[in-house]
């Protein structure tokens, strides 16, 4: 419906540093505009995330993959320690997500799964979006533009969270189709694919390796 009444398409290839930019900017500038007075201490929030995150998986993702496993740990070794603003998150940004006409964003879509939270969820989900189209850094400059630079600080540790729930959300959908809940065959094939691919990702960002990348 939206697609239809708004001008624009998605960028697809298009999507280059500049619209990374813009992307963090708008991210930060939503922030910005839905924040809470009070400051929440990273300490519980965080580690009760990657709780969460751990027995979402934990029959999939965390059951068969040792480099998810690795990784995991490398994020409770490193959870950061800023306080921050619960904020509306977008939930899922980046170019797949996003509308342009002539040069311009002229739509956000899917805000199916926004929610309140850390900033840097949609931080880490972003820099995760835009790998083989932007640099990821490019959406850091646009975000500390705008807000706080300690959410940009922590980004790695985000981006690497934002890798490790798409393999687990792919892994799932190869789970349902092997149960024959769902007759999508994209969903095997992309399973055995974005899988390696994010935990790869993940682990260049995690351990500075970007020959993995």
């Amino acid at each position: 419906f939206v697609m239809e009444h708004l001008p624009g398409k998605p960028p697809a290839r298009q999507f280059d540093d500049d619209m990374a930019s813009k992307l963090g900017q708008m991210l930060a500038q939503l922030h910005q505009n839905t924040r809470t007075g009070n400051q929440v201490e990273a300490q519980p929030y965080l580690p009760t995330k990657l709780t969460e995150t751990r027995e979402k998986y934990a029959d999939t993702l965390f059951a068969n993959e040792p480099l998810a496993l690795a990784l995991f740990g490398w994020l409770e070794s490193h959870v950061p320690q800023h306080a921050f603003h619960v904020v509306r998150l977008w939930g899922d940004p980046g170019p797949h997500n996003m509308l342009v006409s002539d040069g311009q964003v002229s739509g956000l879509l899917d805000w199916e799964m926004t929610s309140l939270g850390h900033p840097g969820e949609d931080l880490g989900s972003a820099r995760w979006s835009v790998l083989g189209f932007a640099s990821p850094q490019s959406i850091d400059r646009g975000y500390a533009s705008v807000a706080a630079a300690a959410t940009v600080q922590d980004g790695d540790w985000f981006e690497v969270l934002a890798h490790l729930i798409r393999a687990g959300q792919a892994l799932d959908g190869t789970a349902a189709f092997l149960r024959s809940e769902t007759d999508e065959v994209t969903l095997p094939a992309m399973g055995l694919g974005l899988v390696t691919a994010n935990l790869l990702r993940a682990a260049a960002v995690a351990w500075q390796q970007p020959e993995l990348m």
